[in-house]
């Protein structure tokens, strides 16, 4: 945008010392611009949120019956379970679903937007970090469009996300209930917001609990089975000795239960291990994972139809709101009982 405004091509023309013919090649894949002429020119449309007229006037008549998902990464229960669920709900209403993955970066998640908005009539976006606004002013004012983390606290997007604070702060709550005094907790990366409004919850029932506590805490894991194991091997060669684990997520937690299992170390009688989402393996394992049930099909299929009701009624691509999907603890066997 300049001053306020979209962005023309003329704008990218005289930022980029070029010809407004230029710019049109490069966006139109035209041999006769490369190299570091095409690099500087889309480097600078980016900076200036200018997206091609073509792209626009595909997006006033689209009609492609697909919806398109950006997500963070592809890999892992918890995407899977998503991407599975989207789907479902999208080929009953005909339409096909295309995916984009972004691998955690802005400078992807623009390409991913600028190559999606021509080719699918609705989008979901999966992004759990901070994000530009200004993206999202160009965004959509053209095309139905639905976030799936809560990235903002200003009423200018459509959100859906899963109840991240509320249900990790119940789940510990529920463990400190259960007698555990002494507690470790393996968060994720708190540029993640999901992974930061999970460590939150853990905060707030910390404190609220904070006369039934002996000691807490707080470990750099990850989102990963690799991170939960390795920041479980930290935890074994130091002094705090806890009597439970709470990981940011199933995954993290499955790791750190593997390398207790495997160094002997009996779960649930000399350690407990919790984790978040409830994915498929969490039910599956032995013992069975105490964790937090985040409803991703839920959150999937509550996409699927916040975007359809916007295809139909055009009028709502405008609109703003939060829908917050219920997050519930879901106690089994990793968890002992203390009291």
């Amino acid at each position: 945008m300049v001053n306020g405004k979209n962005s023309t091509i003329y704008d990218v023309a005289a930022a980029a010392g070029v010809s407004v013919a230029t710019v049109s090649r490069v966006f139109n894949g035209s041999p006769l611009v490369t190299g570091k002429t095409a690099e500087k020119i889309k480097k600078i449309a980016a900076e200036l949120d200018y997206y091609p007229n073509s792209n626009a006037r595909g997006l006033s008549v689209s009609k492609n019956e697909i919806i398109g998902f950006i997500l963070p990464v592809v890999y892992g229960e918890f995407f899977s379970e998503l991407i599975y669920s989207a789907e479902t709900e999208i080929q009953k209403r005909k339409y096909h679903l295309i995916i984009s993955s972004v691998h955690d970066s802005v400078d992807e998640l623009r390409d991913a937007i600028r190559s999606l908005r021509s080719k699918v009539d609705a989008l979901a976006i999966f992004f759990p970090y901070k994000i530009d606004e200004k993206i999202l002013g160009r965004l959509t004012e053209k095309m139905p469009v639905i976030f799936l983390s809560d990235f903002t606290k200003k009423k200018i997007a459509n959100i859906i996300t899963i109840d991240n604070f509320e249900g990790s702060r119940k789940l510990t709550e529920q463990i400190i209930r259960m007698g555990h005094r002494r507690i470790a907790y393996f968060r994720a990366d708190q540029k993640n917001l999901d992974a930061c409004d999970r460590f939150k919850g853990f905060m707030r029932a910390v404190e609220d609990n904070s006369s039934d506590i002996d000691e807490y805490k707080i470990y750099d894991a990850g989102f990963t089975r690799a991170a939960g194991r390795a920041t479980a091997s930290v935890l074994a060669a130091g002094s705090f000795k806890p009597s439970v684990i709470i990981c940011a997520n199933d995954a993290c937690a499955i790791g750190a239960l593997r390398y207790f299992r495997e160094n002997n170390v009996s779960v649930p009688d000399e350690l407990s291990i919790a984790g978040f989402d409830d994915i498929e393996t969490a039910s599956l394992l032995y013992p069975q994972l105490t964790t937090v049930n985040g409803n991703i099909r839920s959150l999937a299929v509550t996409a699927v139809e916040h975007l359809f009701n916007m295809i139909t009624s055009p009028e709502k691509i405008k609109s703003s709101g939060k829908t917050v999907i219920h997050a519930a603890p879901v106690l089994r066997g990793s968890v002992k009982i203390l009291n």
